[in-house]
């Protein structure tokens, strides 16, 4: 289990930085339990204005965009905004086959490439976390360190 480079610190930072911004914060983070994962939520935390609900899961980890969409419609129905803190190609294809909606560029830079740590915020039409249809997210956000910067 790797540490973070300070590539990826910064990363993690710049991220944690746009998400505060953006106002993305979230009710509940799932992250997977690499030593990566963990050091760049723990970074993103601190530029966020209150610490949200964190579930540390090694079911996160190289599960396939399957796995993770399983893992999410485990989610409680008190929550309702949820940031996964993974893996590629993982998190690259789940948001791919979500993001069904939003503006046809910036879908486009989502499927063209998910660099490390880029943040994808996706819209879904749900009441419950066990029911997300492939393709009915609206991508109304995707931005990696190396845009922010």
């Amino acid at each position: 289990d790797r540490p973070l480079d300070m590539r990826g610190e910064r990363a993690a930072l710049v991220v944690g930085r746009y998400a505060a911004q953006r106002r993305f914060v979230p009710n509940l983070v799932l992250c997977s339990s690499a030593r990566r994962s963990r050091d760049t939520l723990e970074l993103i935390l601190t530029q966020w204005p209150k610490v949200p609900a964190i579930e540390i899961d090694r079911d996160i980890y190289l599960v396939g965009e399957h796995g993770l969409r399983k893992r999410l419609g485990k989610v409680g129905h008190g929550v309702s905004s949820v940031m996964v803190v993974g893996h590629n190609p993982d998190l690259h294809d789940l948001a791919i086959r979500l993001a069904g909606k939003g503006d046809d560029s910036l879908r486009d830079s989502l499927r063209e490439k998910f660099p490390t740590a880029s943040l994808a915020a996706l819209k879904l039409p749900i009441d419950d976390w066990a029911d997300i249809p492939a393709s009915s997210a609206t991508l109304i956000a995707f931005a990696s360190p190396k845009l922010l910067v």
